[in-house]
């Protein structure tokens, strides 16, 4: 019986997928499978008294996690509409695309294509800084998203990444070098922010959606990277996405340099502390 048991853990050890890692395990029964060591699930929000939250139309609002540290597959929308129009993704976790109100990635290095196309509840999206590519129209269509933290690592935003998508604030990290004019096709942002380095290609992809010189001054944010940290409107700031949120403030004693700079006054020689 001892032998019997023992030569099936290792059938097991041996039958395990080798494309799942063992250092990747989702926390719930039920997973999917987005690529090499990338798994999702999904769980229902909860309120305070730990009560499942509804939408009003009583669905649940559920969040949608991907963990790993692989790379995402490609996925592409779902054509088979009877007016022949494309729409939605090929992910796995397409049949939530109605309940899902939150969506955090960690661990894996790319954001698939089409990957939450058409998530129409979605609201807050956060990635951490794994993450160096989002891929063509991974968030097409999101209308409701109102809050979105990018990886500080990111290096390439694919086309159309944001096409039909009403974009909050969004700060573009410095360690991006590449902002293609339809990023945000047919959608729009309230205010972006972007490196001095950046500036052209973010004005560019703004004149592409029809944005006004006017409204280009009022929307078009610039920050510059100095000494590891960034600077904005007079203040520091540890990470890109700190920007614009006054508890993240860098908190240093300021250079007679520094003070002139945030101050706007050439002849300033305080040295101000935050």
């Amino acid at each position: 019986m001892t032998q019997k048991y023992i030569l099936s853990a290792l059938l097991v050890g041996i039958m395990a997928p080798s494309a799942i890692k063992a250092a990747t395990v989702c926390p719930v029964d039920e997973c999917m499978s987005c690529g090499d060591d990338c798994l999702a699930y999904v769980t229902t929000l909860k309120d305070e008294n730990n009560q499942d939250k509804t939408f009003d139309n009583g669905l649940p609002q559920q969040k949608l996690t991907i963990i790993g540290t692989g790379t995402m597959t490609t996925f592409r929308g779902i054509t088979d509409t009877p007016s022949g129009n494309t729409y939605g993704s090929t992910a796995p976790w397409e049949p939530y695309w109605n309940t899902v109100k939150e969506i955090d990635i960690s661990g894996v290095e790319n954001i698939g294509e089409f990957a939450f196309r058409h998530f129409m509840k979605v609201t807050d999206v956060t990635m951490d800084d794994s993450v160096y590519t989002i891929e063509h129209g991974a968030f097409n269509y999101l209308p409701n998203l109102q809050n979105i933290k990018l990886s500080d690592n990111l290096t390439t935003i694919g086309g159309y990444a944001f096409e039909y998508t009403g974009m909050p604030d969004l700060v573009i990290p410095d360690t991006v070098t590449s902002i293609p004019n339809d990023i945000f096709i047919h959608g729009s942002v309230s205010a972006l922010y972007c490196s001095t380095n950046q500036m052209n290609l973010c004005r560019q992809a703004l004149e592409y959606i029809g944005y006004t010189d006017e409204q280009i001054a009022t929307t078009l944010k610039s920050y510059e990277k100095t000494g590891g940290e960034y600077f904005y409107n007079g203040k520091f700031y540890q990470s890109p996405n700190d920007i614009g949120t006054p508890n993240y403030i860098k908190k240093r004693i300021y250079t007679i340099d520094e003070a002139n700079k945030a101050s706007g006054k050439t002849n300033t020689v305080t040295i101000r502390y935050r």
